[in-house]
């Protein structure tokens, strides 16, 4: 198996700078994002060869950063996320994620709900990222 994650330090720093692009609290916009892939993919591209940096570890720390946003996309939710948005699993990229995944999500009027009151209203700020779990087919 190969590893996904820079093992030198300047590479490893190249990746936290990319994570920097998405802001903690403000909209994420599309632009936020496109800096975000460039700078991931150019750690990686910096790295030994043998590393790679595709959208499943991409996605996961964008969700790890921004729950509220961003859904990890990955093997074993991959084929239900786009049953559900409406895509070819076998498209999906780092590279088309924004449109494929995002967008759509964003356009949802679950979405676009106001935020509720109380202890909903923590549930709700990771709401995205729970799209993991909704979505997780463990035979996939």
């Amino acid at each position: 198996m190969r590893r996904v994650v820079p093992e030198r330090a300047a590479d490893a720093q190249k990746l936290r700078d990319a994570v920097d692009c998405i802001p903690r609290k403000d909209p994420v916009s599309r632009e936020d994002f496109e800096e975000y892939c460039r700078r991931f993919r150019k750690a990686f591209t910096d790295a030994d060869a043998h590393h790679v940096g595709d959208y499943p570890p991409a996605t996961r720390l964008l969700a790890m950063k921004r729950p509220d946003t961003f859904v990890c996309a990955n093997g074993k939710n991959k084929g239900n996320l786009a049953e559900a948005l409406n895509f070819a699993p076998t498209a999906l990229s780092l590279a088309n994620y924004w449109d494929r995944i995002i967008v759509p999500i964003q356009s949802s009027p679950w979405y676009n709900a106001p935020h509720p009151t109380g202890g909903d209203g923590e549930l709700w700020d990771y709401r995205v990222a729970m799209l993991d779990t909704l979505y997780y087919d463990e035979d996939a």
